[in-house]
């Protein structure tokens, strides 16, 4: 079930990424750099055996939909997502929910520049490179 209040924080950019447990609960959230956070606390057994999860996010983009296999999720809200991240989630079965779609994601630095990594990303469809090369940047 989606949590208008925190769809509301994430498209406010108050936080960048959610996410909540089956209950609706919060059990991850971040004002930095979404992806970089979320590689993190997986890495770091956080989100190790939380069921399938609900992610908010400011903007969804590739980098979110190859985790979202990994934590897993089920369910993705965003305020914005890319059009390569919209179809990961779409091919993964990620119920997805926007209220725009992109080309690129941004940089969550600089709102004016595509993010590095959605490019990348994008840009080397391989999936073992593209896990390989986000274990590089955030282990």
């Amino acid at each position: 079930m989606m949590r208008e209040d925190l769809l509301q924080k994430v498209s406010t950019r108050e936080a960048l990424a959610i996410l909540t447990d089956d209950s609706g609960s919060i059990i991850w959230e971040t004002d930095k750099s979404p992806v970089a956070g979320m590689y993190h606390a997986y890495y770091e057994g956080g989100l190790n055996g939380t069921g399938n999860l609900v992610l908010y996010a400011n903007q969804a983009g590739v980098a979110m939909g190859i985790m979202a296999e990994q934590i897993p999720i089920r369910e993705c809200h965003a305020a914005r997502v890319s059009e390569g991240g919209l179809r990961i989630l779409n091919e993964r079965g990620i119920a997805v929910t926007y209220e725009e779609v992109i080309p690129l994601v941004k940089s969550s630095k600089d709102d004016s520049k595509v993010c590095p990594v959605e490019q990348f990303l994008f840009e080397n469809g391989d999936r073992k490179d593209q896990w390989e090369f986000l274990e590089e940047r955030y282990k």
